[in-house]
């Protein structure tokens, strides 16, 4: 016959080892009901909707402007515009910075090429992640821009951005001039400088017009639009694996792809 005891002292023992299990799975993370994913995420009260994954309609490599127009280009930079789309012409092809595993750089990596882009809203910032090349950009909803003395040049520059009733007006400076504007090579300088109005179009529908300024590379601004349609809520970014960043380029600027020469 047990005694109550031995029952107590049972049962003492069963809810310590309960404790201590549970104890040893909130300290290994473990949870016995995880939340299923859902990708995205819900924007602050503050911001409009614009979360989600979405893909570029109208990638257009050549870089019109937005009535179709080409680019109002300074002498220089149609000279070596020309000079580039030549190349192309004859077989060989400007190496941009994709070339070489390079992410494409701000304003192009907003205009494509057609892979998936995902939009995050957290406060006080606004993320965005490319598929292409894993890139990703910030843009900071502050006041203003860092002073140029405490930020260096990059490839994406500074974008800070507000917004303006249903619009994501963001303004991007401090970009090196090492990237173009297009696939085949419209070169900027230093002194570019791009404003973006991003905005939903329709429930699925997302547009980006950018415009740039740059007064050491072009005789006025000129501005482009950029399409996105919403992909299904499940989608994921996928993995994009890379591997021609060793590539040399000749002098006569053709790249030379391991294993010829």
């Amino acid at each position: 016959m047990i005694s109550k005891v031995s029952v107590t002292r049972r049962v003492r023992t069963l809810t310590s080892l309960l404790a201590v299990g549970m104890v040893c799975m909130a300290a290994s993370g473990a949870a016995p009901d995880a939340t299923p994913f859902k990708p995205g995420n819900v924007p602050p009260a503050n911001q409009p909707d614009i979360s989600g994954v979405w893909m570029v309609t109208n990638f257009n490599p050549s870089g019109k402007t937005i009535d179709g127009k080409a680019p109002p280009l300074q002498k220089w930079a149609r000279d070596l515009y020309d000079q580039r789309l030549a190349m192309a012409a004859q077989g060989h092809p400007f190496p941009d910075s994709e070339t070489f595993c390079f992410t494409p750089a701000m304003p192009r990596m907003m205009f494509g090429p057609p892979y998936p882009l995902q939009i995050l809203q957290t406060a006080g910032q606004v993320t965005i992640l490319f598929e292409i090349l894993h890139n990703v950009r910030y843009i900071y909803l502050t006041d203003k821009h860092s002073s140029l003395d405490d930020i260096d040049p990059s490839y994406h520059g500074e974008s800070i951005g507000h917004w303006e009733k249903d619009t994501l007006v963001v303004d991007t400076i401090d970009m090196l001039d090492k990237s173009t504007i297009d696939k085949y090579g419209i070169p900027h300088s230093d002194a570019l400088h791009v404003t973006e109005r991003i905005r939903r179009t329709s429930k699925d529908a997302l547009e980006d017009v950018v415009t740039m300024e740059d007064p050491k590379a072009f005789t006025t601004t000129w501005s482009y639009r950029a399409t996105y349609t919403r992909q299904p809520p499940d989608t994921r970014l996928e993995e994009y694996f890379c591997e021609n960043n060793r590539n040399p380029v000749d002098k006569d600027g053709k790249v030379l792809f391991e294993g010829t020469k």
